[in-house]
Parts: structure tokens; C-alpha cells; sequence
């Protein structure tokens, strides 16, 4: 579902297995930690984490209550279910250039830390497109979810904000869906 992102601070593109800045607390303060995009899994690179199975999954629960993180993201891209596959990047419907900030989980590895995105149910602005969206936070959400581990259970049941969506003219060859 979410598989590629441009970077809220930098403005690149973030590919599975690339680097790039995750906020989380770190000894109670909020930080930046550099982590690799996905979870080495038994089958593969695994890019995302259904937030409402979250809890009840061995490779994420163990880590909800001190690998909770929020990634800020310019926009994130995704296939249609179109016989020409046209590519689309969502924002933020209320200011597209406003940075949307998405729910992550971070673990540490022996080769460095690695997050994956929270994934949920599509909304209506997405629904056309996919059945799965990134778990977006508003400002106040994210400081629940990175402060308050009650809040943070909570916030893995909510409905995700709308999105604008524009058709990108000229996908790049190696662009892999965020979803």
C-alpha cells in the first residue's frame, strides 16, 4: 500500500529499503532517528502494518510501546486499478503543501534502526484507488501518538483525513507503490 513517499524536509523520494528521518522519542524527548523503509519479514520486505491487526502481530506489538514514530511526507504515490496502472500522488486536501504526517513503527535491527508505515482502511478519497491508506495524523494526533501509548491505540482506529490526488504525467521507471 504505501511503497514510496517524497520526504516532507528534503523533498526525496524515499523508496523501500532507502534512509530518511523518522521523528520518535528518545529517552522521553522528541528526536530524529535515520532509519532504512521496512521490516526484513520471512517472506520478503514488508513496507507496511495494518494499524487494526497491529497489536495482535508478533513482528510489530513488541514494539508499539517504544517504536511508535510519525514520518512527515510531502505526498505519497499509488497505482490505478486502470489497465494503464496511471500513477497518482495524494496530499493534503487543505493545503497541498502542507506535509502530511504519517504513522510509523521503528525497530531496531542489528543493522540499524528500519520503520515500516501504518496502513488503514481507504477513505472515500482513496477508495477509487486502493482499499489501503497510510494512517495520517493531524499535528495534535502525532504528539498523542509519539507522547501517550493509550491515545496511540486509539489513534490506530481512526478514520484518515480526505486527500487530494493529482495524476502524475511522467512516472519514473523504478517508482514502486506506497501502498
Amino acid at each position: 500500500m504505501c511503497t514510496r513517499f517524497t520526504s516532507g524536509g528534503t523533498q526525496t523520494t524515499v523508496n523501500p529499503t532507502d534512509n530518511t528521518t523518522v521523528y520518535m522519542l528518545k529517552n522521553g524527548k522528541l528526536g530524529k532517528v535515520t532509519a532504512a523503509f521496512g521490516f526484513a519479514g520471512p517472506g520478503g520486505l514488508v513496507l507496511n502494518a495494518r494499524s487494526e491487526t497491529l497489536l495482535q502481530k508478533p513482528m510489530f506489538a513488541p514494539w508499539f510501546g517504544t517504536g511508535r514514530a510519525v514520518v512527515v511526507a510531502q505526498n505519497f504515490f499509488e497505482w490505478g486499478k486502470d489497465a494503464a496502472k496511471t500513477q497518482y500522488a495524494f496530499y493534503n486536501a487543505n493545503n497541498h503543501q502542507q506535509p502530511l504526517l504519517l504513522a510509523a513503527l521503528v525497530r531496531y535491527w542489528p543493522n540499524g534502526p528500519r520503520f515500516v508505515v501504518l496502513t488503514t482502511a481507504a477513505n472515500q478519497s482513496m477508495q477509487a484507488i486502493h482499499h489501503r491508506m497510510p494512517l495520517l495524523l493531524s499535528k495534535q494526533e502525532a504528539n498523542a501518538w509519539l507522547h501517550d501509548e493509550k491515545q496511540a491505540e486509539e489513534l490506530l482506529h481512526k478514520v484518515p483525513p480526505p486527500l487530494y490526488s493529482k495524476v502524475v504525467e511522467k512516472p519514473g521507471p523504478q517508482q514502486i507503490s506506497l501502498l
